[in-house]
């Protein structure tokens, strides 16, 4: 399915397996995704010069499913272009995102949250590959799993030949929620030119038996206090998607998992 996107378009994607989207010069959209059941999709979209982009994400594949989800999506982006990317992922999922900053100042901002229970596996894949002069890329994810799950998350920032003034940052942030589960944090940069700036960080920690200690001297039942030290954990991220109540849905499911 080809489609092409005009100021302020407001689109909801249909349960296509591939689709073929191209952004108008100079317009802003926005887009919201809903995985769910759908099994595989790739998607491509080309930003046209100074068009921007909101895309809010939420994928969801449970453990009993058969098979994985396979998501893939590569976004162009050309001069002046603007993309910021939100991420959500519960369950299976195999997913992998491409941004290709092609044109000279154009920036993303992408946020991938993920959460695994029972023994759900994700192999999550971000890359920002920057082409063209002083563009600007800024990275984030942040993950938690509980009993038996396991995540990978990949996040790449490449820097190719001529992007002179690029700049890029990458932050992985890891909570583990049970002795059983396992994150894979593995944060890259591939430089090929002079003259950039690129940053890579990752942390990962657990919430041991003292912080709920604590939290439960203080009168909290345990259940309270551990959705608390969720709430601190997801919260700073959640808030700065631009959908509010999208957000805030997205927090009331990180609960109810728990």
């Amino acid at each position: 399915m080809k489609k092409t996107l005009k100021n302020l378009d407001v689109l909801a994607l249909p349960a296509e397996k591939t689709l073929d989207l191209t952004v108008e010069a100079g317009a802003e959209v926005w887009v919201q995704e809903e995985e769910g059941n759908l099994r595989e999709r790739e998607i491509l979209m080309t930003l046209k010069p100074g068009a921007r982009v909101n895309w809010i994400t939420r994928s969801e594949a449970h453990a009993e499913a058969k098979a994985k989800a396979l998501i893939k999506k590569k976004f162009i982006l050309e001069e002046g272009a603007e993309l910021d990317y939100f991420h959500h992922v519960f369950g299976n999922c195999e997913d992998s995102t491409e941004v290709v900053l092609k044109g000279g100042e154009s920036r993303v901002h992408s946020q991938t949250l993920f959460f695994g229970q029972d023994s759900e596996k994700q192999n999550l894949t971000v890359n920002h590959v920057h082409q063209g002069k002083n563009t600007r890329s800024k990275m984030i994810s942040r993950g938690a799993v509980k009993d038996s799950a396991y995540s990978h998350f990949f996040g790449n920032i490449t820097m190719q030949p001529g992007c002179s003034g690029a700049d890029g940052s990458l932050e992985e942030h890891n909570l583990l929620l049970s002795s059983g589960s396992k994150i894979e944090a593995v944060p890259a940069l591939e430089v090929h030119h002079d003259e950039v700036q690129a940053s890579h960080s990752a942390t990962l920690e657990r919430i041991d038996d003292e912080k709920l200690f604590y939290l439960q001297s203080r009168g909290l039942p345990s259940h309270e206090a551990m959705e608390l030290l969720v709430e601190g954990f997801f919260w700073d991220a959640l808030r700065k998607c631009p959908n509010l109540a999208f957000s805030e849905r997205i927090f009331k499911e990180l609960l109810q998992c728990l």
